[in-house]
This record gives structure tokens, C-alpha cells and sequence, in this order.
């Protein structure tokens, strides 16, 4: 299977946030995972790397 690449209004719809959310955390987390260029004007995230994130998040809070 694949790697998924999401664009932001998919990756924010991934985490169960506002497409304006996604750019305040990209912002204010220094953890989260970095956006990846893959054209002139395409940015994105791989779905593995949101997950891990999420996960180490999850674990922070318990």
C-alpha cells in the first residue's frame, strides 16, 4: 500500500480540525510534522507522519 499524501484541507479534515487550525498548529508546534513541497504551489503532509504525531500527542496527555 501506498504512503498518502494529503494536501491541507485533507489533512485537516484527517485531525478533525479547521483547514485555519492546521496552519495555527503548523505555526505554533515546533513538533508538528513539516509540510512538503511537491510542486511550485502544492504543499501537504504524509498521513504517517500526522498519525505519529496525533499518537505522541495521545500519549503526552495520558
Amino acid at each position: 500500500m501506498s504512503e498518502q499524501f494529503l494536501r491541507p484541507k485533507e489533512a485537516a479534515k484527517f485531525l478533525g480540525i479547521k483547514e485555519s487550525t492546521l496552519w495555527t498548529w503548523v505555526k505554533k508546534f515546533p513538533d508538528f510534522p513539516k509540510k512538503r513541497r511537491v510542486g511550485e504551489r502544492m504543499v501537504g503532509w504524509w498521513m504517517s507522519e500526522l498519525k505519529e504525531w496525533v499518537e505522541r500527542q495521545n500519549e503526552l496527555a495520558s
